[in-house]
Order: C-alpha cells, then sequence, then structure tokens
C-alpha cells in the first residue's frame, strides 16, 4: 500500500505514520508512506500525477489548504482515494466536491483510521482494470478507462490520457497484450482496445463514431483509421458495447 500524507505539524505527521505503520504490520502488508509538510511540497514532487492508494490531506494545511489541494489532485486525476483530516465538522459536507473517501476528526486514533483502512483493502479488491508502468525512474498506475489512445512512433509509445501525455520505450504489439491482459484480469471479455491504424490503439470506451477513414474519440480527437483496419475497428467497437462498460 502506498500513501501520500499532507499534514503541516511535524508531532501529527510523526503520530500518524506510527498508526499506519501499526495497521500494516498487522496485516503483514507492505507499506510506502511519503510524507508532505504543505502542498507546494506535494506538487513540485508530483505535478500531475499520483502514484498512490490513498492521500491524506489536513484541511488546514497553510498556504494552499488541503481543500484546495484535493480540487488540484481531482483536475487530473478522479481515482484516487482522498481522506480528510480536520478538527472542524462543518467542511465534512464541501467533500461532496472532490468525492472525498472519508472524513477523520483530530486526533486521529486506531479506531477511527484501522476501519476506513480495511474498507480502502476491500475496496482494492474490487478495482478497476489498471496497469502499473515505469515511467520516468517510477511506478504508475494507470487505469484503463483514463487511457484515450495510444500512439506509436519509431518504438517508442505516446499515451494520451485527460491529465496529459507519457512517452516510453516499447513494442506497440506487445503493450497491446498487456493491455488486453489487464482487461479480462479485470473480468472483461474480447478486446477493450483496437487498431485503427498501424500506429495507433483506440480505447473503445471512448469512441464516438467511426468512419473508413477516422475515428473520432470523446474528448473530440481525431485517429486516422487505415483501409486494413476498417473492417476488425467497426467489428471490435460492436462487439465491446454488447456486453462491457467501464
Amino acid at each position: 500500500m502506498r500513501i501520500a500524507y499532507c499534514e503541516d505539524e511535524p508531532a501529527q505527521r510523526s503520530r500518524m505514520e506510527l498508526l499506519l505503520r501499526t495497521f500494516a504490520e498487522r496485516k503483514r502488508l507492505p507499506l510506502t508512506v511519503e510524507a508532505f509538510s504543505d502542498s507546494a511540497a506535494f506538487l513540485f514532487q508530483y505535478p500531475g500525477s499520483y502514484p498512490f492508494d490513498l492521500i491524506f490531506l489536513d484541511i488546514d494545511l497553510g498556504g494552499m489548504d488541503g481543500m484546495a489541494l484535493a480540487r488540484k489532485i481531482r483536475e487530473t486525476d478522479s481515482e484516487v482515494p482522498i481522506l480528510f483530516l480536520t478538527n472542524h465538522k462543518e467542511y465534512v459536507f464541501e467533500g461532496y466536491e472532490v468525492q472525498a473517501f472519508r472524513y477523520l476528526l483530530k486526533p486521529v486514533t486506531e479506531d477511527t483510521l484501522f476501519p476506513l483502512l480495511e474498507e480502502l483493502q476491500a475496496m482494492r479488491g474490487q478495482e478497476k482494470p489498471h496497469l502499473l508502468l515505469s515511467l520516468g525512474g517510477e511506478t504508475q498506475k494507470l487505469f484503463l478507462s483514463d487511457l484515450l489512445f495510444v500512439e506509436s512512433d519509431n518504438h517508442y509509445l505516446t499515451l494520451h490520457t485527460a491529465a496529459g501525455t507519457e512517452t516510453f520505450k516499447k513494442n506497440l504489439s506487445e503493450f497491446r497484450e498487456e493491455l488486453s491482459a489487464a482487461w479480462q484480469a479485470s473480468g472483461g471479455t474480447g478486446e477493450c482496445f483496437a487498431a485503427a491504424h498501424r500506429s495507433y490503439l483506440v480505447n473503445l470506451a471512448h469512441v464516438e463514431r467511426i468512419t473508413r477513414t477516422e475515428c473520432l474519440l470523446s474528448d473530440g480527437t481525431k485517429i486516422p483509421v487505415s483501409r486494413g483496419c476498417y473492417a476488425s475497428l467497426n467489428q471490435a467497437f460492436l462487439q465491446f458495447y454488447r456486453p462491457n462498460a467501464f
């Protein structure tokens, strides 16, 4: 389990890390905790991608407060669970805006924290289809539903998501097999990605329209469709929407 924790009080950071490590030891779980003293430090380290299973945010952070930081996170990541720490019950209703996982009132104790971590563990067992990618020296989680299309150019792949792009060296056919395996491991049937062109894979869940020359995606991007791929792409699109949905 990988957890980020933003708290500007050193004593609170130490206490939370002790509680988290106690939970991990009892459950025999691998644990990585990254603590940050303010929002700026967190965003400097992770400007647009958040490879965590849970993010704790103190609402009363100095500078950019926890709620503002949560809004920033949600600009590019709709999936990572966010748990707020606060001294004030009145903030609870604001959490709906950023899809907060839960709130914890300070001081945090085993009795309040551990049941939430157990609930998160259960949720992870029902997690949406994803891949773990090594990018720029970091391991990042990529939800298949976030990936719009994959572009291949001279042995390099560029992943296009709503949050931006990532480029790395890999064979397109090999990556397609990894996508297929992740999809089917989650219970999906058939394929979730199909070739529109020798250089493009498109996420069928984001396809709006297919013609003989192009494929329109949900964000407005138009992907070229080659003559050799049109029939198989069209068939894959029809089959995808019969039994599957993200």
